[in-house]
């Protein structure tokens, strides 16, 4: 590993990729997630949702009437399957989601939006893009903003195992 480096000053675009370190980019992974995270959570709270239960409301939604099986949920967010299955029957318990039974797999469920929240739904988005462009335009500019989604969108396409 070459000597370590004092972090560098990413403000000024002109940057050497070469003097900036996988830590230095995990810090600001990390520092940035943990930021957007508090944020979307702090929203969320008046509705008794995580930002991780609203990725997972969304992800349904967008899936419409026929809905999403867990094992498809759990894959698209990345996540586990255990950790999926508790978070649907979490929010199945708040009457947010619906189980149907599967049509082609009886051992399986497809989960619903329950057609009671899609109010709440389209109203969480529209308050959280409302508080997002009051408060994040401040420091980032729309062009930027969507720089920065075009990048994660790519990233998330990184296949881990090259």
């Amino acid at each position: 590993m070459p000597e370590s480096s004092k972090f560098p000053d990413f403000n000024n675009t002109d940057f050497n990729l070469d003097e900036v370190y996988t830590y230095h980019v995990g810090r600001l992974e990390s520092a940035s997630h943990r930021a957007m995270r508090a944020f979307k959570d702090d929203y969320l709270k008046q509705y008794g949702l995580t930002a991780m239960q609203w990725y997972i409301i969304g992800t349904i939604h967008d899936s419409g009437e026929k809905g999403m099986r867990i094992t498809d949920i759990s894959k698209k967010l990345g996540t586990t399957l255990g950790f999926m299955t508790n978070s649907v029957n979490l929010l199945a318990s708040k009457d947010i989601l619906i189980r149907l039974d599967n049509e082609s797999d009886n051992r399986s469920k497809h989960v619903v939006l329950n057609s009671s929240f899609k109010k709440t739904c389209i109203e969480i988005e529209l308050g959280l893009r409302e508080k997002l462009k009051r408060h994040i335009y401040k420091q980032i500019s729309p062009d930027d903003l969507k720089s920065y989604i075009k990048t994660l969108k790519s990233l998330s396409e990184i296949n881990s195992s090259n």
